[in-house]
């Protein structure tokens, strides 16, 4: 079932983080079209669930060269280019409309067969249509951040001055969706009317309720959580913010200049980091809808589970075909097998529009060639990639869920498996990141950068090699992590 991919190769590993299936199935969906119109598409990739955690595994050299051709082909190629991002633009104007339509019609009114086909529409805008052109930012950095690297490193010479070119000449030039929010939000500090201050609270409260929204779950926020935010900052405080976040902008672009300068670097190399630059700006801000996306499908499960009598938890292991065969015919899956899903699920996706499952004790022992690792003993450092320089000591706090982030103390070194956005208040209290995996284009490196933290990813095996408590070194300069005293 899983040949596709040999697990004795350099694997891609994205997770494991908390979620659940469906959420992640809608990009199968889209995955299978994506792969037919973009050519090579998509590689095979292996998805694990286990105990409400979820891992996608494929091959790394697969992902990486696919997707440089992908970035040479859409990205840089400034007819398809300004033809893909159009494309994605009309995209949203249909998908905002139909969100719209599904908050403000409800669904508990609708007959049997109205909500079978609103379902039906949703599915093929966000499950197909979304994922189509959405997918290209995703694939295309992969490909994007391996070109980069090979024509710097043709140029560059030193470890430290890569890593500088390589992370400044990637950053994005426009803010995330979690900046967008903080300027939104900030500015209300200095209104002085408490009426006034209310209103304006709930109207930011509309627009960014989904903000902490998941692969596992969902939830609204309320006025209050934003209120509270906004009031731990003193009005000078939050002044200063909003010129730090500004600022930021113009830093990323005469940052860009600086190390073409410096290097003497051609227009090619400029015109490369610029679009892999857009391309991982586009990837965030696209994260912003499947968070709304996911509390849709939510919106759609609560009321499904009603009619049929099916718990929402539960549906959360049904895929995406499999609640329409629930809907259109009344056709369950059983307790037993959810209750095998729960425990182990591991879904295999490629250029095929096929659902394939393996649940259970099957699922485990099929997915345990590309988990299991041997690691040596007595290993003081390791290296990883770096996505936001700096050098810095701390405890070492080994996060592998946001239900953990307690535990985190101002100044520790957030340690992780991936980060995800459950992880921000973590993140802001880390005076480093540390992750096993990901690359330029990942949520770790996004945030270090923007909270100016040092950053290191995929290092493969720092929750593996560190224990909590231990003192660490992190040099963002040469990407190396140091063991400066192990706890017992």
């Amino acid at each position: 079932m899983i040949k596709l991919i040999n697990p004795n190769n350099k694997l891609f590993k994205w997770g494991p983080i908390d979620g659940r299936p469906i959420y992640p199935d809608y990009w199968h969906r889209g995955f299978v079209v994506f792969s037919k119109k973009y050519k090579p598409g998509w590689p095979p990739f292996i998805v694990h669930y286990q105990k409400e955690r979820v891992l996608a595994i494929s091959d790394w050299q697969d992902l990486y060269d696919n997707g440089e051709k992908i970035f040479t082909k859409y990205i840089l190629d400034d007819k398809e280019f300004k033809k893909a991002y159009q494309k994605w633009n009309e995209l949203l104007k249909h998908f905002k409309n139909l969100i719209k339509i599904i908050q403000s019609k409800g669904l508990k009114g609708l007959k049997q067969k109205e909500l079978f086909d609103l379902f039906l529409e949703w599915n093929s805008l966000y499950g197909v249509n979304f994922w189509d052109i959405g997918s290209l930012p995703e694939l295309a950095n992969w490909g994007g951040e391996q070109l980069l690297s090979r024509e710097l490193k043709k140029r560059i010479k030193g470890e430290e001055n890569f890593h500088w070119a390589m992370e400044r000449l990637s950053a994005p030039e426009d803010l995330s969706f979690y900046q967008k929010e903080e300027l939104d939000l900030l500015p209300l500090r200095a209104v002085k009317n408490k009426r006034s201050l209310e209103e304006r609270l709930k109207i930011h409260k509309e627009k960014y309720s989904w903000l902490l929204n998941s692969y596992h779950h969902t939830k609204i926020l309320p006025v209050g959580y934003f209120k509270k935010i906004l009031l731990s900052y003193s009005p000078e405080r939050a002044r200063r913010k909003i010129m730090e976040i500004n600022k930021l902008r113009k830093e990323a672009v005469l940052h860009k200049k600086e190390i073409i300068k410096k290097f003497n670097l051609p227009k090619e190399i400029l015109k490369i980091g610029k679009r892999l630059s857009f391309c991982i700006w586009w990837q965030d801000f696209r994260k912003s809808y499947i968070f709304q996306a996911n509390h849709i499908i939510d919106i759609f499960l609560k009321e499904i589970g009603k009619r049929v009598g099916i718990s929402s938890d539960d549906l959360h292991y049904y895929g995406v075909k499999e609640l329409e065969r629930l809907m259109e015919n009344g056709q369950k899956i059983s307790n037993k097998e959810i209750n095998k899903r729960k425990s182990n699920l591991l879904a295999v996706y490629d250029s095929e529009a096929k659902d394939n499952y393996l649940s259970g004790t099957k699922a485990l022992e099929a997915i345990k060639p590309f988990i299991s690792h041997k690691i040596e003993e007595g290993i003081k450092e390791f290296k990883g990639l770096v996505v936001n320089r700096g050098k810095v000591k701390g405890i070492a706090r080994i996060i592998q869920s946001p239900g953990k982030i307690d535990k985190m103390k101002k100044g520790d070194i957030l340690v992780a498996s991936m980060t995800s956005p459950d992880y921000i208040l973590a993140l802001k209290k880390a005076a480093a990141v540390v992750t096993d995996e990901g690359g330029i284009t990942c949520h770790a490196a996004i945030v270090s950068r923007e909270l100016k933290i040092p950053g290191i990813v995929g290092a493969k095996i720092a929750t593996k090699v560190l224990k909590d408590g231990d003192l660490v070194e992190v040099d963002a300069e040469r990407g190396i992590v140091k063991i400066l005293n192990h706890q017992v």
